[in-house]
């Protein structure tokens, strides 16, 4: 996993903000998770939440936020996992919507149409 997390980070540089967190960790899970039997839900979660923190020290260990910014990010994980679990059970529920999947399909067809 923290593999996966280092890749993204070099690769493609989130803002570190508690949104862009969730969403960035959700996403190094599912990658994750598509290479190693992780199970599903519960289990996801549990390897979500063991993640943030190492996210947060490598997107310090990349520049890409202060160590005072990152342990703010996660003092708000920490204040708010009820919230988190709702909104990672939120994003992992519309990543696996077949209709939001064709719709995202549809639109980058759309975008790559229009906008060359």
């Amino acid at each position: 996993m923290e593999n996966v997390i280092s890749q993204l980070l070099k690769v493609n540089p989130p803002d570190i903000t508690f949104v862009k967190v969730c969403v960035w960790v959700v996403h190094c899970v599912e990658i994750y998770s598509q290479s190693v039997a992780t199970g599903k839900g519960s289990s996801k979660f549990a390897i979500f939440k063991q993640n943030v923190p190492i996210f947060l020290q490598q997107a310090v260990a990349s520049n890409l936020c202060t160590p005072e910014h990152a342990a703010n990010v996660q003092a708000q994980f920490d204040a708010d996992w009820a919230m988190v679990q709702e909104l990672v059970s939120t994003l992992v529920s519309v990543a696996h919507n077949p209709e939001f999947v064709q719709l995202e399909d549809e639109l980058k067809g759309c975008f790559s149409r229009c906008c060359k």
